[in-house]
């Protein structure tokens, strides 16, 4: 009688064991496919969070912007962080005092992810002083992609902590990308080893079409800054409905069955933005009717045909809102997100 006791506690607990591992193998697995919110973001409603300076990140400003993109009924947010490097031929990249500390992006995403956002983690390198990155070309190419990698590889790790959607592996860095398209070749396979999100490139409206290595990318990643009048002219939604037509159709056609992300997309609150949206430099008199004109003329023509788009930008780090800049906080344009 005791060893048939013995053999059936011995059989109820290896029961006990199994349904145990099922159970945590089914959370591991649940975990895997549901720590990434896939299901409330087949089309990406998104907005870039820039941080240009320590601390940023982890203020309390940044925890209201949060909640006010969720209010708008965003689904998505692009956190964007920047390296340096020292010229443009400088062969390393460096964190300066402006680049955010791990743990603030860590937080970041961590409070991103509760709230139910799409993340995508986007990491930027700039050259001091501030000019196109596209034209970054360094001295020394094996030592800048050593920097390069360890860098983004560090970030994705991050970014696979928390269950982020989307990491980009580079955003503009047009030289690089046609010159020496190995290095992000090396790169996704290296992220592919660890990395379970999506993964991207953010290439310049005038770069996509260069850009060799997509197919081993979950998404076609496009800094949408399009010209969509010409120069002096009023914006008119006809004109930049034919506009957009053609654009959309030319991405298409390029695209083929790949998925089509605009990683960035603004303009500013100045008149002629809608010739030179790229321009941040751009020396016009306000205009919130051209900028909201522009953003809704993008949600009509262009975001039915792509996967989503990453507004650029909320200028959360500001106690004011910059009345002539890019973001449509408090402007006509953020009535237009609301709306979407």
């Amino acid at each position: 009688m005791f060893r048939s006791f013995r053999s059936f506690a011995i059989f109820g607990l290896s029961a006990l064991f199994l349904v145990f591992w099922i159970s945590c193998g089914n959370n591991i697995s649940s975990e895997r496919g549901d720590g990434r919110s896939w299901k409330s973001c087949q089309k990406f409603k998104g907005m870039s969070l820039p941080s240009w300076m320590k601390g940023e990140l982890s203020s309390q400003r940044f925890l209201e912007a949060l909640d006010e993109l969720k209010s708008l009924g965003l689904n998505s947010v692009a956190i964007v962080i920047t390296l340096y490097q020292d010229g443009l031929t400088s062969s390393h990249i460096i964190k300066t005092e402006k680049t955010p500390d791990d743990f603030e992006v860590e937080l970041a995403l961590s409070e991103a992810k509760k709230r139910g956002f799409c993340v995508m983690l986007k990491p930027h390198i700039d050259p001091i002083p501030l000019t196109y990155r596209g034209l970054i070309s360094p001295q020394d190419v094996k030592t800048w992609k050593e920097d390069y990698i360890r860098f983004m590889l560090s970030y994705a790790e991050i970014a696979e902590r928390y269950k982020v959607e989307i990491f980009s592996v580079g955003t503009e860095l047009e030289y690089i990308s046609v010159s020496y398209p190995d290095i992000f070749v090396e790169l996704i396979k290296k992220l592919k080893r660890f990395f379970s999100g999506k993964l991207i490139y953010s290439a310049n409206f005038t770069e996509y079409k260069k850009v060799s290595f997509w197919d081993e990318l979950d998404f076609i990643g496009i800094d949408a800054y399009f010209s969509l009048c010409s120069e002096g002219e009023v914006a008119e939604k006809s004109k930049i409905k034919s506009r957009w037509e053609s654009i959309i159709r030319d991405i298409r056609d390029f695209a083929r069955e790949k998925e089509v992300v605009f990683t960035e997309l603004g303009y500013l609150s100045r008149r002629g933005t809608c010739a030179r949206p790229w321009d941040y430099t751009l020396n016009a008199e306000r205009d919130e009717e051209e900028q909201a004109l522009l953003y809704e003329s993008a949600l009509q023509f262009a975001f039915p045909y792509i996967k989503g788009i990453f507004w650029w930008e909320w200028e959360f780090y500001r106690d004011d809102v910059d009345k002539l800049g890019y973001t449509p906080r408090g402007k006509k344009a953020e009535e237009k997100i609301r709306n979407w």
